[in-house]
């Protein structure tokens, strides 16, 4: 009856769910898609049209339109495209027939019929709503066409029917459907997570039956090798399923040990030695902002520098995110208890990352023995995106706080359905509640997967299930404890922003995050996240290893009823599988699931070491290995498969590369501020500053700013044009360091020395010097030519960083801290007629990407 009651209830919960989304859908929702017009005629007289809404630009309407003809009509798309944030976008056009785009009544494509795939210009449009039409004339006998879009860099998609609007909404109206599809969201996962639960507590004790069914019949040698598999699978005769008891022990002790020494310390490894990356830029401004300001409750949201202006004039408050993980940095630096540069920043999340790797350790140790908790967390530390990456366990980011959370979560759950002391299990769960609200604190929604899975799989297996029955109080106040950590913040904010803080925090961090129009580049496949794990395992030689410890994992939960090994197989299906259906995938939304694929991985290692172990020692063995020496030397072959096959190599390649040093951004600022104060000293009137000689739109990434938002301030025009490029580069007093795109750069010195540019630098009020030497005056005059250098670590903006030639002297700096610089070549000799800055610039020429005469880039500072 209590399993039959709460089953009843869940049920009765998730229809109620539905229904009331449903509700809502139909009463609250804005219509969504575009109006579709068909017109048709004959011999020039328009006879017939009709218009419907549809969701897309297709052509599939024509088997649903018996009157239309199958050529020579028109069609016609019409409605409103919303975007949440500015982009630079590219419209592609594929079809038989002609066809034109418009945005915001502009033609921004004219594909021509029989014209082939066609892509438009890069197109800047602003966040809101644009008016957008599709205009197509069909004349093929069998009409194809194909409207998509793309963002800079990114793949192209289809327009989101969520974000087309037939008529003009209000944004009230688009807040409205984004919460309305999020409750969708929700009402379909409380009934496919269960479903998957239950599907796997279902079907594995039917396989288990069929196993004991056929285990009888096997003849001969397959039965005796069934037999041997199942001696070294179960690590005794009479235990009930792999690993039963706490871990505790001398064992225990020193595997922790060894994880400590082999893999948590070396994540402290040049802390310091790297760059602050993209998103690493975002947390330390905040952190920074809050040692500055003192407000700890709303952080500053670093600006954009998408926008023209000085990005400071663009400061928002951050409210995507919680900012525990803010306040935990920020506490130590501010008590003066860590420094406040790149390790101090960094701290917490090597040591996050330790323990991880303790749990995760423990966790194997639980269920296995302490060979698949030792190999599982090697796995972990040679998996380079991982560690080496930018959204790394050694990142000033959320990923080893989340990590450290469902390690730490999944761990006391399992010791809490162990545990016999009714005081154990009120500790584990309260840590469970504690590690929950840890990582929801850190990244939201992100961490919900952990009691999703932990729930579904206690009330879909029965042993769990009678457990938490019986603990339902002691689950209902850790909840409530949980509830109680984290409601402040988010009533506080409230209250400050009201339905603002709502839109951002759930509409664009998770809805508009989850479609992909937050970041159109992070479109991917659906099969993205499991495409990047094979890739990524074979390239570090774990990928068999992997698939055959998820064999023999699955194997054991199907034989023995595993409830342990069905919860670790959930822990990465069900939240993989989920994240799969949404448009937008990054690699290290799915670092908290791997670490049961590790596990799999040392389950594998395990059963060797077990082999060897049962060969050597178990007397049931001496009549198939002979005496002790012999059974011994047999023990050996499964040692040695394990040692010539597990990628050992690896932990020396993934220690080496901790270390490396790679700070071109921090070096160039360190430079570049002595070398100012001299410029200043010795020309009181030069005004310093940040140059961005990109189109509106483009934003550089966050590191840039981070680093050099102390040059005076920052300047981006609205529309740049390449006199305004050679002012800041060659004009005393407004000289500044320069960021523009390569080929732009390029084109820009090609065309140094041309009357058309002198003409247009005089609009902008600067005359140049009249006299023209000779070509052996030119080259006392070299220090004058800008070096363009490029910053190549991972999370940087591609381009060059123009430095003019009173500032040249700090590229040195940056080829040795890991920049790329291109060295100088003899240049073609000037002639007379050339003006002298002309000769200086054709020796910049030919040493800069873009140019025509450059030469290749080489690394001049240490390797990556």
């Amino acid at each position: 009856m209590p399993r039959l009651r709460v089953v009843a209830v869940y049920v009765a919960a998730s229809l109620g769910l539905a229904g009331l989304s449903h509700v809502l859908d139909r009463n609250l929702r804005t219509g969504t898609g575009l109006v579709q017009s068909v017109d048709w005629g004959i011999d020039g007289q328009r006879v017939g049209s009709f218009s419907r809404p549809v969701a897309a630009v297709e052509l599939d309407f024509l088997d649903e339109a018996p009157a239309l003809p199958g050529r020579y009509f028109a069609v016609t798309w019409e409605g409103f495209w919303y975007t949440r944030e500015a982009l630079e976008i590219r419209v592609h056009a594929d079809g038989d027939d002609a066809a034109a785009v418009r945005i915001d009544d502009d033609v921004v494509l004219d594909h021509a019929a029989h014209g082939g795939p066609t892509t438009s210009e890069p197109i800047p449009i602003d966040a809101g709503l644009h008016r957008f039409r599709v205009y197509a004339v069909v004349r093929a006998e069998t009409p194809r066409l194909s409207v998509r879009w793309a963002a800079a860099g990114a793949r192209p998609r289809a327009f989101d029917p969520e974000s087309l609007f037939p008529v003009r909404p209000t944004l009230e109206q688009i807040a409205t459907n984004q919460r309305l599809l999020l409750v969708q969201w929700l009402a379909a996962a409380v009934w496919i997570v269960p479903a998957v639960i239950y599907l796997l507590a279902i079907g594995l004790p039917v396989a288990a039956n069929l196993a004991r069914r056929g285990r009888a019949r096997l003849p001969g040698l397959p039965m005796r090798a069934w037999s041997a598999y199942t001696s070294v699978a179960t690590g005794g005769a009479g235990d009930s399923k792999p690993g039963k008891g706490a871990p505790r022990g001398a064992a225990t002790a020193a595997g922790v040990l060894v994880c400590v020494l082999a893999f948590g310390f070396p994540l402290f490894i040049g802390l310091d030695s790297t760059d602050l990356q993209n998103d690493e830029s975002i947390a330390s401004f905040a952190v920074d902002r809050i040692l500055e300001t003192g407000d700890w409750l709303t952080p500053e949201s670093i600006p954009t520098s998408a926008f023209p202006g000085d990005p400071a004039a663009h400061t928002r408050p951050l409210i995507q995110k919680p900012p525990l993980k803010y306040w935990l940095v920020a506490l130590p630096i501010e008590l003066g208890l860590l420094p406040h540069d790149e390790f101090g920043l960094r701290f917490w999340d090597a040591a996050f990352g330790a323990v991880a790797f303790v749990y995760v350790f423990l966790i194997g140790r639980r269920l296995v023995d302490p060979v698949c908790g030792l190999a599982a967390v090697f796995l972990l530390f040679i998996h380079t995106p991982l560690i080496l990456h930018g959204n790394s366990l050694r990142s000033n980011v959320m990923e080893a706080t989340l990590i450290l959370s469902y390690a730490g979560g999944m761990y006391h759950f399992l010791a809490w359905s162990e545990s016999a002391r009714r005081s154990m299990r009120r500790l584990h769960v309260f840590s469970v509640a504690g590690y929950f609200a840890l990582g929801f604190m850190a990244k939201f929604v992100a961490a919900a997967f952990l009691p999703i899975v932990i729930g579904a799989c206690a009330l879909g297996l029965r042993g769990w299930r009678r457990l938490l029955m019986a603990d339902a109080r002691l689950w209902a106040a850790a909840g409530g404890t949980a509830l109680v950590l984290i409601a402040p913040w988010f009533a506080y904010e409230h209250a400050i922003h009201g339905s603002t803080f709502w839109n951002t925090i759930f509409g664009a961090q998770v809805y508009d995050r989850m479609r992909g129009a937050l970041h159109a580049e992070h479109a991917q496949p659906w099969s993205f996240y499991w495409s990047v794990l094979r890739v990524q395992l074979s390239g570090s030689g774990m990928l068999v290893w992997v698939l055959a410890g998820a064999a023999f994992w699955i194997l054991e939960a199907t034989r023995r009823r595993w409830k342990a090994g069905v919860l670790v197989l959930a822990w990465h299906l069900a939240p993989i599988a989920i994240l799969s259906t949404s448009v937008a995938k990054v690699y290290h939304y799915s670092f908290p699931f791997l670490l049961p694929v590790a596990l799999l991985g040392g389950y594998s290692a395990a059963l060797l070491v077990r082999a060897a172990r049962r060969i050597c020692t178990d007397p049931a063995w001496k009549g198939r290995a002979g005496r002790l020496p012999a059974r011994c030397a047999c023990s050996a072959v499964p040692l040695a498969v394990l040692l010539l096959a597990w990628p050992l190599g690896r932990y020396a390649v993934t220690l080496e590369s901790l270390g490396v040093e790679r700070r071109p951004l921090s070096a160039l600022r360190a430079c570049l501020a002595g070398e100012l104060d001299a410029l200043r000293a010795g020309s009181p009137d030069a005004v310093s500053r940040f140059y961005m000689h990109v189109p509106r739109g483009t934003a550089l990434t966050h590191n840039y700013y981070y680093y050099f938002r102390g040059l005076d301030r920052w300047e981006h025009l609205d529309s740049p044009a390449d006199a305004d490029l050679f002012v800041r580069l060659f004009v005393p007093g407004r000289r500044a360091v320069a960021f523009v795109r390569a080929e732009d750069y390029g084109a820009f010195l090609r065309r140094i020395g041309t009357p058309e540019l002198r003409e247009e630098v005089k609009t902008l009020g600067v005359e140049l010097a009249g006299p023209r030497p000779t070509a052996d005056q030119g080259a006392s005059d070299a220090t004058d030519a800008p070096t363009a250098v490029r910053i190549v670590p991972h999370g940087t903006t591609g381009g060059l960083l123009v430095l003019p030639g009173p500032l040249s002297a700090c590229a040195e700096v940056v080829s040795s801290a890991g920049g790329i610089l291109a060295r100088e070549s003899s240049p073609p000799a000037p002639t007379a007629a050339q003006p002298r800055l002309a000769r200086s610039l054709r020796r910049s020429a030919a040493q800069t990407p873009g140019s025509q005469h450059a030469p290749p880039l080489r690394r001049l500072g240490k390797r990556a």
